[in-house]
């Protein structure tokens, strides 16, 4: 069992850290763009609570064309309404994409938060197989 709780923990930490890791390296070089939140995707927690997440709609600052996106943070009451504009930053080099909410606890709460449950996980596993 510890090698299980250990290798999710590995692979949450790992994951972190890359994602981490792009953003450090995109964020700088994106532009500031606007969206609009057209939507929101309403699901249930595990414990069966209602969370929305927030569907933003841009134009591609390359062909105007129309995208969207659902925001990969929800909580239980969006602080964002549909219909309210919202600053972004879009970085599209043809191989990396990333289009985020431009403020600091969107762009770095998701990495620091997979990190952190890598940690508790991997330090949980090998605490399980030293005792």
């Amino acid at each position: 069992m510890f090698l299980l709780i250990l290798g999710i923990g590995v692979g949450l930490l790992a994951y972190g850290i890359y994602v981490l890791s792009l953003r450090i390296k995109l964020v700088p070089l994106s532009k500031i763009i606007t969206g609009t939140v057209v939507g929101m995707k309403e699901t249930l927690n595990s414990k069966r609570h209602k969370v929305y997440y927030p569907i933003i709609e841009y134009s591609n600052p390359a062909t105007n064309e129309k995208e969207s996106f659902q925001h990969d943070v929800g909580n239980g009451r969006s602080k964002h309404n549909v219909g309210d504009n919202l600053e972004l930053k879009y970085y599209n080099d043809g191989n990396k994409k990333l289009v985020l909410i431009n403020a600091w606890s969107e762009i770095w709460f998701t990495p620091i938060a997979i990190m952190i449950a890598g940690v508790i996980f991997t330090a949980f596993g090998l605490w399980m197989a030293l005792s």
